[in-house]
Parts: structure tokens; C-alpha cells; sequence
């Protein structure tokens, strides 16, 4: 019996080299801007206004290690549901699947590659994201690891008939791993967790067995590994799919 029975991961920052969702949400807002004329010239201003007060937003606070903080990211999304509530869904996802494409040559292979072999042992694997689960999907799919996931818990569009009511969002990763272990019937100490940064600390709290991404600064790798001890920051592919081998 191995002592990991699940492979649980962090999404931006640790699979995809985007630290944010920034890419995805300028690329889908560009296409449904350009989508809104000559149809939609209200939605067309809410957009522009909506554009604005994003730069100015990302201009006024400090980003730390590439995030930004938690309030931030919350401002931003009231934002971004002002803008595609009403939106037809198909608008979007096809947007998503265009991006989907080129978003799939910034995904982390070094980290992929090991978790596709222990799935492929047995192990269950799976994404924790605060990003849009859809479009998680899709590029893990344009990538070649469609197949990899047992589940991607994320946060999805809510919709009303064939519109869109809202983004869900949902922070606070630690609980929602929590939830989600027991909701599987694993215990924490059987869990693999993968992640980047400070906000992941808590989840690595949690697991027995916390791995630092290849995408992490070097502090917070150095960090990690004092505190968690040097197995949970592997230095390379090879090293990373030993580690999952060994627990």
C-alpha cells in the first residue's frame, strides 16, 4: 500500500507558467469586445470602462513575488462579472478554446510528465485552482494531458439559460483541500500537495507530503525547504518523479 494515494496541484504558477489568470481574462475580453460591435455598443462602453478600472486597479497596489493580493484579485473579478454577465456562454468558451491553443506551449512539462506516469501507476491525481476550470481543461487537453486529472476543482461560470450570471469565486485553498480530502475518503497525511507560493502554504500544512513548484522563486523555495525539509523542493524532472516514486 503506498504511503501517497493522491497527487493534488496547484494550477498557476506550478503547472502553467502564468502566476494569474490575467492572460486568459485579456484574451476572452479582447474577443468579446471585438464580438460586442455593432450588436452590443452598451456592453461595448462596459467593457472599455471595465478595461480602465483594471489598469488603474494593477497600477495602484504592490505585487509581491508575482501575485497580487488576495483583495485585489477580489476587486478584480467584481469587475470582470460586470462585464460578462449577460454574455452568451458560447461567446466565451469559444474564446477559451482559441486561447487554449497557445496557452498550452506555456504549460510546466517537468512537472506534467511526472504526474502523468504515477496516474498512470495508479495514483489519483488532481488540479486546486482559483482559476476558471474550463479553461484549465482546455489547455491541459491542447497540451496532450487531457487525460492525466481524475478532477479539476476551479471556480465556473454560473449561467441563466444560455447566458452568463457570474464567475464563481472561491478563495481560501487550505479548507477547500480539506473539503476536497475528505470528500474522497484520503487522509491528508496520504496526499501529495503541489504549489508556488505563500498562498499554498497552508495547504502544505495539511498533506504529508508538500512538493515546491520548478516555477517558485528561489526564496520560497529555500523557505520551504527549511521548513518542510529539502525532499519537498525536487531540483529537476528526474528528481521530482524519484520522490513520487518513493512515498
Amino acid at each position: 500500500m503506498p504511503g501517497c494515494e493522491i497527487i493534488v496541484s496547484d494550477w498557476n504558477g506550478t503547472l502553467i507558467e502564468d502566476r494569474d489568470e490575467t492572460a486568459i481574462v485579456e484574451f476572452v475580453g479582447r474577443g468579446l469586445l471585438k464580438d460586442s460591435l455593432p450588436f452590443h455598443p452598451v456592453r461595448f462602453v462596459r467593457m472599455i470602462r471595465a478595461k480602465r478600472q483594471l489598469e488603474a486597479l494593477s497600477r495602484r497596489v504592490e505585487i509581491s513575488a508575482g501575485l497580487y493580493p488576495v483583495e485585489t484579485v477580489k476587486q478584480m473579478h467584481q469587475i470582470c462579472n460586470r462585464v460578462i454577465q449577460g454574455v452568451e456562454i458560447d461567446s466565451i468558451t469559444r474564446r477559451v478554446n482559441l486561447y487554449a491553443s497557445h496557452a498550452s506551449r506555456r504549460l510546466e512539462e517537468r512537472t506534467l510528465r511526472p504526474i502523468e506516469e504515477m496516474h498512470r501507476r495508479g495514483r489519483q491525481a488532481g488540479i486546486l485552482s482559483v482559476g476558471y476550470g474550463y479553461g484549465i481543461a482546455r489547455i491541459l487537453s491542447a497540451g496532450g494531458y487531457g487525460e492525466v486529472f481524475d478532477f479539476i476543482e476551479a471556480n465556473g461560470l454560473q449561467t441563466n439559460g444560455s447566458r452568463v450570471s457570474e464567475l464563481s469565486f472561491r478563495t481560501g485553498k487550505s479548507s477547500w483541500l480539506t473539503e476536497l480530502l475528505a470528500r474522497l475518503s484520503v487522509s491528508p497525511e496520504k496526499a501529495v500537495y503541489i504549489g508556488d507560493a505563500s498562498p499554498d502554504e497552508p495547504s502544505f500544512e495539511i498533506v504529508g507530503y508538500p512538493v515546491v513548484s520548478f516555477l517558485a522563486t528561489d526564496d520560497f523555495k529555500q523557505h520551504c525547504a527549511r521548513r518542510f525539509g529539502a525532499q519537498c523542493v525536487p531540483e529537476n524532472e528526474a528528481d521530482l518523479l524519484k520522490y513520487l516514486q518513493s512515498i
